[in-house]
């Protein structure tokens, strides 16, 4: 079962730190959850779901976040947990709206997440288009297009398709 979750992007000076101060706007992982096709994320991942029954899931940002944590920092799944816990910005980065020290899920559901979002590997060229079409309606030059498709493949590449390798059945 999946409640999805229609709030919009947190506004970095609201996420809240318990310990005070403000997240830094050009940390790399402010900077990656203004451009990633969250809404998109989301319907690729309500598609492995039954809507009817089951233990309420984890939200889309969060399962494919923490897939994309884990590869961009080339982590263990438990790794991946530990660096979510002790990091705000990874933190902000995944949606939350304030700092939670504790893991926000036990390092086995990342295998979950893995087979929840194997979809996203058949549909690359659709996320492409999604994300040009945005980056056009945003005047974006055409140098910072390639730029971010080169990022969106890299994502395919990395996640989307040696995630879910035949071998290894996830």
């Amino acid at each position: 079962m999946y409640y999805k979750d229609d709030s919009d992007q947190l506004g970095i000076d609201e996420f809240f730190l318990p310990f005070g101060g403000k997240l830094k706007k050009d940390n790399r992982w402010v900077k990656a959850a203004e451009i990633m096709p969250w809404s998109y994320i989301e319907e690729v991942y309500l598609r492995s779901m039954n809507q009817e029954i089951g233990r309420a899931a984890f939200p889309a940002r969060i399962a494919y976040g923490a897939i994309y944590v884990k590869r961009q920092e080339q982590l263990t799944d438990e790794e991946t947990v530990t660096a979510i816990a002790e990091n705000p910005y990874i933190q902000y980065f995944l949606g939350l709206k304030e700092f939670r020290d504790e893991p926000l899920f036990d390092a086995s559901m990342m295998v979950h997440f893995r087979k929840r979002l194997r979809h996203l590997r058949k549909n690359m060229q659709t996320v492409l288009d999604f994300v040009d079409g945005f980056l056009e309606e945003m005047s974006a030059s055409m140098k910072v297009q390639m730029q971010i498709d080169v990022a969106v493949e890299e994502l395919f590449v990395n996640i989307a398709h040696y995630a879910y390798t035949p071998e290894t059945g996830i």
